[in-house]
């Protein structure tokens, strides 16, 4: 449950760097960026990995 509230926290603040308007917007735009990241990294490491 800590782990949640962790990623909404680190959500709030990327959203908020990002330059949400809103408290959804900046929510969403922390969530995209991390899906984002997440999907980039792991493709690199996949990619890394099998080489």
């Amino acid at each position: 449950m800590e782990i949640l509230v962790i990623l909404l926290i680190i959500a709030i603040i990327i959203g908020a760097l990002l330059g949400g308007k809103s408290f959804g917007g900046t929510v969403r735009k922390g969530c995209g960026f991390i899906f984002w990241f997440v999907l980039i990294v792991a493709i690199i490491g996949a990619f890394l990995l099998f080489r």
